[in-house]
Protein backbone atom coordinates (compact mmCIF):
# COMPACT_ATOMS: atom_id res chain seq x y z
CA UNK A 1 0.00 0.00 0.00
CA UNK A 2 0.89 3.61 -0.49
CA UNK A 3 -0.70 6.44 1.20
CA UNK A 4 -0.07 10.22 -0.39
CA UNK A 5 -0.12 13.65 0.50
CA UNK A 6 -0.71 16.67 -1.41
CA UNK A 7 -2.16 14.67 -4.59
CA UNK A 8 -3.20 18.07 -6.23
CA UNK A 9 -6.16 15.50 -7.75
CA UNK A 10 -9.74 17.31 -8.69
CA UNK A 11 -13.15 16.18 -8.05
CA UNK A 12 -13.60 15.90 -11.74
CA UNK A 13 -11.56 13.72 -13.27
CA UNK A 14 -8.88 12.68 -10.10
CA UNK A 15 -10.14 8.98 -9.62
CA UNK A 16 -9.57 8.32 -13.35
CA UNK A 17 -6.25 9.72 -12.77
CA UNK A 18 -4.85 7.80 -10.29
CA UNK A 19 -5.94 5.04 -11.27
CA UNK A 20 -4.62 5.06 -14.47
CA UNK A 21 -1.25 5.74 -12.82
CA UNK A 22 -2.08 2.07 -10.51
CA UNK A 23 0.20 -0.84 -11.56
CA UNK A 24 -1.66 -3.82 -12.61
CA UNK A 25 -3.73 -5.83 -9.90
CA UNK A 26 -3.46 -2.29 -8.07
CA UNK A 27 -6.40 0.48 -7.41
CA UNK A 28 -6.68 3.52 -5.19
CA UNK A 29 -8.95 5.81 -3.68
CA UNK A 30 -8.97 9.53 -2.97
CA UNK A 31 -10.03 12.42 -1.20
CA UNK A 32 -9.98 15.66 -3.26
CA UNK A 33 -9.37 19.29 -1.46
CA UNK A 34 -12.84 21.04 -2.56
CA UNK A 35 -13.00 24.30 -3.84
CA UNK A 36 -9.08 24.91 -3.66
CA UNK A 37 -6.14 23.61 -5.84
CA UNK A 38 -3.15 21.73 -3.52
CA UNK A 39 -4.00 18.84 -1.20
CA UNK A 40 -5.74 15.88 -1.73
CA UNK A 41 -5.23 12.57 -0.06
CA UNK A 42 -4.90 9.47 -1.42
CA UNK A 43 -4.50 5.25 -0.82
CA UNK A 44 -2.88 2.87 -3.87
CA UNK A 45 -3.43 -0.11 -2.70
CA UNK A 46 -3.57 -4.14 -4.35
CA UNK A 47 -7.13 -4.63 -5.65
CA UNK A 48 -7.45 -7.65 -3.53
CA UNK A 49 -7.20 -5.38 -0.09
CA UNK A 50 -10.67 -3.89 0.66
CA UNK A 51 -10.19 -0.13 1.38
CA UNK A 52 -13.45 1.41 2.31
CA UNK A 53 -13.26 4.90 2.61
CA UNK A 54 -15.15 6.25 5.90
CA UNK A 55 -17.87 9.39 6.08
CA UNK A 56 -15.60 12.02 7.77
CA UNK A 57 -16.58 15.49 9.11
CA UNK A 58 -14.60 18.23 6.89
CA UNK A 59 -12.18 20.35 9.24
CA UNK A 60 -10.41 23.68 7.68
CA UNK A 61 -7.34 23.03 9.88
CA UNK A 62 -6.18 19.58 8.31
CA UNK A 63 -7.67 17.09 5.66
CA UNK A 64 -8.56 14.06 6.54
CA UNK A 65 -8.88 10.39 5.09
CA UNK A 66 -10.50 7.47 7.07
CA UNK A 67 -10.42 4.09 5.86
CA UNK A 68 -11.13 1.21 6.77
CA UNK A 69 -9.13 -1.92 5.17
CA UNK A 70 -9.57 -5.83 5.62
CA UNK A 71 -6.85 -8.33 4.86
CA UNK A 72 -9.24 -11.53 4.88
CA UNK A 73 -10.52 -11.68 8.30
CA UNK A 74 -8.12 -9.04 9.66
CA UNK A 75 -9.18 -5.14 9.68
CA UNK A 76 -7.16 -2.08 9.94
CA UNK A 77 -8.58 1.41 10.53
CA UNK A 78 -5.93 3.87 8.98
CA UNK A 79 -6.19 7.75 8.55
CA UNK A 80 -4.00 9.75 6.18
CA UNK A 81 -3.55 13.13 7.26
CA UNK A 82 -2.75 16.53 6.05
CA UNK A 83 -2.24 19.71 7.91
CA UNK A 84 -0.87 22.75 5.50
CA UNK A 85 1.44 24.70 7.04
CA UNK A 86 -0.54 27.78 7.17
CA UNK A 87 -2.97 25.63 9.45
CA UNK A 88 -3.14 27.49 13.02
CA UNK A 89 -1.78 24.76 15.55
CA UNK A 90 -4.75 25.67 17.73
CA UNK A 91 -7.27 25.32 15.61
CA UNK A 92 -5.79 22.00 14.55
CA UNK A 93 -5.30 20.40 17.82
CA UNK A 94 -8.85 21.79 18.85
CA UNK A 95 -10.41 19.67 15.60
CA UNK A 96 -7.73 16.68 15.04
CA UNK A 97 -8.74 15.92 18.96
CA UNK A 98 -12.39 15.77 18.17
CA UNK A 99 -11.38 13.15 15.03
CA UNK A 100 -9.33 11.27 17.56
CA UNK A 101 -11.60 10.77 20.50
CA UNK A 102 -14.19 9.58 17.50
CA UNK A 103 -11.67 7.24 16.26
CA UNK A 104 -9.49 5.61 19.02
CA UNK A 105 -12.47 3.97 20.47
CA UNK A 106 -12.20 1.13 17.47
CA UNK A 107 -11.36 -2.12 18.59
CA UNK A 108 -9.68 -2.43 14.94
CA UNK A 109 -5.82 -2.06 14.78
CA UNK A 110 -5.23 1.46 14.03
CA UNK A 111 -2.63 3.22 12.08
CA UNK A 112 -2.55 7.31 11.74
CA UNK A 113 -0.06 8.49 9.11
CA UNK A 114 0.46 11.91 7.04
CA UNK A 115 2.28 15.05 6.55
CA UNK A 116 1.53 17.00 9.54
CA UNK A 117 4.12 19.71 9.31
CA UNK A 118 5.27 19.91 13.22
CA UNK A 119 9.21 20.09 13.33
CA UNK A 120 8.50 17.10 16.09
CA UNK A 121 12.67 16.45 16.09
CA UNK A 122 12.90 19.97 18.13
CA UNK A 123 12.56 19.29 21.39
CA UNK A 124 12.43 23.03 22.25
CA UNK A 125 9.76 23.37 19.98
CA UNK A 126 6.54 23.73 22.38
CA UNK A 127 3.75 23.30 20.00
CA UNK A 128 5.64 20.08 18.52
CA UNK A 129 5.61 18.89 21.81
CA UNK A 130 2.23 19.67 22.69
CA UNK A 131 1.76 17.60 19.53
CA UNK A 132 3.10 14.06 20.86
CA UNK A 133 1.49 15.23 23.86
CA UNK A 134 -1.98 14.99 22.30
CA UNK A 135 -1.03 11.91 20.70
CA UNK A 136 0.13 10.04 23.92
CA UNK A 137 -2.58 11.17 25.50
CA UNK A 138 -5.06 8.45 23.14
CA UNK A 139 -2.22 5.99 24.00
CA UNK A 140 -0.35 6.58 20.26
CA UNK A 141 3.39 6.04 19.77
CA UNK A 142 5.25 8.09 16.91
CA UNK A 143 7.24 5.15 15.22
CA UNK A 144 9.12 7.71 12.74
CA UNK A 145 12.86 8.52 14.20
CA UNK A 146 14.47 10.37 11.17
CA UNK A 147 13.93 13.53 8.90
CA UNK A 148 12.24 12.87 6.68
CA UNK A 149 12.26 16.91 4.58
CA UNK A 150 14.93 17.55 2.43
CA UNK A 151 15.79 20.83 5.36
CA UNK A 152 16.04 17.80 7.92
CA UNK A 153 12.99 17.78 9.95
CA UNK A 154 10.71 15.15 11.02
CA UNK A 155 7.07 16.41 8.93
CA UNK A 156 5.77 12.87 8.02
CA UNK A 157 4.61 10.96 11.03
CA UNK A 158 3.49 7.32 11.92
CA UNK A 159 1.48 6.44 14.96
CA UNK A 160 0.14 3.37 16.29
CA UNK A 161 -0.91 1.85 19.48
CA UNK A 162 1.31 -0.52 21.64
CA UNK A 163 -1.59 -2.66 22.47
CA UNK A 164 -1.67 -3.63 18.67
CA UNK A 165 1.88 -4.68 17.99
CA UNK A 166 1.26 -4.80 14.79
CA UNK A 167 3.52 -2.27 13.02
CA UNK A 168 7.25 -2.94 12.62
CA UNK A 169 10.53 -2.13 10.91
CA UNK A 170 9.73 1.59 10.33
CA UNK A 171 12.08 3.77 8.23
CA UNK A 172 12.83 6.58 5.96
CA UNK A 173 14.03 5.72 2.49
CA UNK A 174 14.23 7.17 -0.66
CA UNK A 175 14.19 10.92 -1.61
CA UNK A 176 10.65 11.25 -4.21
CA UNK A 177 10.22 15.04 -4.18
CA UNK A 178 11.44 17.14 -1.23
CA UNK A 179 9.85 14.80 1.20
CA UNK A 180 11.60 11.14 1.92
CA UNK A 181 9.19 8.15 1.76
CA UNK A 182 8.22 6.57 5.33
CA UNK A 183 8.43 2.50 4.87
CA UNK A 184 6.74 0.73 7.40
CA UNK A 185 5.74 -3.60 7.85
CA UNK A 186 1.95 -4.47 8.98
CA UNK A 187 2.19 -8.01 10.62
CA UNK A 188 -1.26 -8.58 8.56
CA UNK A 189 -2.62 -11.73 6.84
CA UNK A 190 -1.30 -11.68 3.07
CA UNK A 191 -4.15 -11.14 0.76
CA UNK A 192 -5.48 -13.41 -1.58
CA UNK A 193 -4.74 -12.65 -5.23
CA UNK A 194 -8.04 -11.56 -6.89
CA UNK A 195 -9.95 -13.91 -9.06
CA UNK A 196 -10.71 -13.05 -12.56
CA UNK A 197 -12.88 -15.63 -15.43
CA UNK A 198 -11.67 -16.60 -18.67
CA UNK A 199 -12.66 -18.54 -21.40
CA UNK A 200 -11.19 -21.34 -23.30
CA UNK A 201 -12.28 -24.30 -25.62
CA UNK A 202 -11.19 -27.64 -24.60
CA UNK A 203 -9.64 -29.20 -28.05
CA UNK A 204 -7.81 -31.94 -26.60
CA UNK A 205 -11.62 -33.37 -25.96
CA UNK A 206 -12.19 -33.74 -29.61
CA UNK A 207 -13.02 -36.71 -31.22
CA UNK A 208 -11.05 -36.79 -34.59
CA UNK A 209 -13.20 -38.94 -36.73
CA UNK A 210 -16.68 -37.04 -35.29
CA UNK A 211 -15.16 -33.78 -36.08
CA UNK A 212 -13.89 -34.39 -39.59
CA UNK A 213 -17.50 -36.22 -40.31
CA UNK A 214 -19.06 -32.83 -39.37
CA UNK A 215 -16.68 -30.94 -41.66
CA UNK A 216 -17.43 -33.39 -44.64
CA UNK A 217 -21.17 -32.63 -44.33
CA UNK A 218 -20.91 -28.78 -44.80
CA UNK A 219 -21.92 -26.61 -47.59
CA UNK A 220 -18.83 -25.51 -47.91
CA UNK A 221 -18.41 -29.13 -49.48
CA UNK A 222 -21.54 -30.63 -50.22
CA UNK A 223 -23.03 -27.37 -51.96
CA UNK A 224 -20.21 -25.12 -52.74
CA UNK A 225 -21.40 -21.24 -53.66
CA UNK A 226 -20.47 -19.65 -56.73
CA UNK A 227 -18.33 -16.90 -55.70
CA UNK A 228 -15.54 -15.99 -53.65
CA UNK A 229 -16.93 -14.13 -51.15
CA UNK A 230 -19.55 -17.13 -50.94
CA UNK A 231 -16.94 -19.63 -50.07
CA UNK A 232 -15.17 -17.71 -47.70
CA UNK A 233 -18.44 -16.97 -45.80
CA UNK A 234 -19.40 -20.71 -46.10
CA UNK A 235 -16.17 -21.65 -44.44
CA UNK A 236 -15.96 -18.89 -41.61
CA UNK A 237 -19.55 -20.08 -40.81
CA UNK A 238 -19.16 -23.71 -41.17
CA UNK A 239 -15.97 -24.38 -39.50
CA UNK A 240 -17.14 -21.95 -36.68
CA UNK A 241 -20.07 -24.02 -36.04
CA UNK A 242 -18.36 -27.02 -35.86
CA UNK A 243 -15.67 -26.37 -33.63
CA UNK A 244 -18.47 -24.49 -31.22
CA UNK A 245 -20.07 -27.85 -31.83
CA UNK A 246 -17.26 -30.36 -30.47
CA UNK A 247 -15.34 -27.56 -28.73
CA UNK A 248 -17.72 -25.19 -27.12
CA UNK A 249 -16.59 -22.23 -25.25
CA UNK A 250 -16.45 -22.61 -21.08
CA UNK A 251 -16.03 -20.51 -18.59
CA UNK A 252 -13.68 -21.00 -15.68
CA UNK A 253 -11.93 -19.39 -12.67
CA UNK A 254 -8.09 -18.41 -11.97
CA UNK A 255 -6.23 -16.60 -9.56
CA UNK A 256 -4.84 -13.11 -11.07
CA UNK A 257 -1.07 -13.15 -10.18
CA UNK A 258 1.15 -10.48 -11.72
CA UNK A 259 3.66 -11.98 -14.60
CA UNK A 260 7.41 -12.10 -13.12
CA UNK A 261 9.89 -9.73 -14.13
CA UNK A 262 12.50 -12.50 -14.87
CA UNK A 263 10.34 -14.50 -16.69
CA UNK A 264 11.21 -14.70 -20.34
CA UNK A 265 10.43 -16.73 -23.46
CA UNK A 266 14.43 -17.48 -23.40
CA UNK A 267 13.67 -18.68 -19.54
CA UNK A 268 10.29 -20.72 -20.78
CA UNK A 269 12.23 -22.50 -23.44
CA UNK A 270 14.76 -23.41 -21.01
CA UNK A 271 13.26 -24.36 -18.50
CA UNK A 272 11.01 -26.65 -20.77
CA UNK A 273 13.93 -28.33 -22.24
CA UNK A 274 15.25 -28.75 -18.20
CA UNK A 275 11.90 -30.68 -17.88
CA UNK A 276 12.34 -32.52 -20.73
CA UNK A 277 15.78 -33.52 -19.78
CA UNK A 278 14.83 -34.70 -16.09
CA UNK A 279 12.07 -36.86 -17.22
CA UNK A 280 14.06 -38.84 -19.50
CA UNK A 281 16.72 -39.08 -16.82
CA UNK A 282 14.16 -40.77 -14.38
CA UNK A 283 13.17 -43.00 -17.20
CA UNK A 284 15.94 -44.78 -18.72
CA UNK A 285 18.50 -43.97 -15.58
CA UNK A 286 21.76 -43.47 -17.79
CA UNK A 287 24.76 -41.50 -16.78
CA UNK A 288 25.20 -39.94 -20.08
CA UNK A 289 21.32 -38.73 -18.83
CA UNK A 290 22.07 -37.64 -15.84
CA UNK A 291 25.39 -35.01 -17.19
CA UNK A 292 22.98 -33.47 -19.69
CA UNK A 293 20.15 -32.98 -17.43
CA UNK A 294 22.56 -31.26 -14.96
CA UNK A 295 24.31 -29.30 -17.59
CA UNK A 296 20.99 -28.26 -18.05
CA UNK A 297 19.99 -26.62 -15.05
CA UNK A 298 23.38 -25.04 -14.72
CA UNK A 299 22.20 -23.22 -18.09
CA UNK A 300 18.97 -22.25 -16.38
CA UNK A 301 20.36 -21.06 -13.39
CA UNK A 302 22.78 -19.05 -15.05
CA UNK A 303 20.14 -17.15 -16.81
CA UNK A 304 17.36 -16.70 -14.05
Amino acid sequence: MLAVTETWLNSDIGDSTIKAACPDCYTAVQLPRLNQKGGGLALIHKSSIEAKRLPVTMHEAYECMDLLLCFRSQRVRLLIIYRPPSSLPSRFFDEFSLTMEAVCSTRDKLVVVGDFNFHVELVENLVAQSFLGLMEAFCLTQCVASPTHIKGHTLDLEFTRDLDNFVSHTCVSSLISDHYAVQCCLAVRTPRWPIGRTLFRSFKSIYSDLFVADLIGLDLFTDPATTIDGLIDQYNLGVSQVIHKHAPLKEKLMVLRPANPWMSDDVRVLRRELRKRERIWRMRRLYIDFQIYQETQMKYSRLL
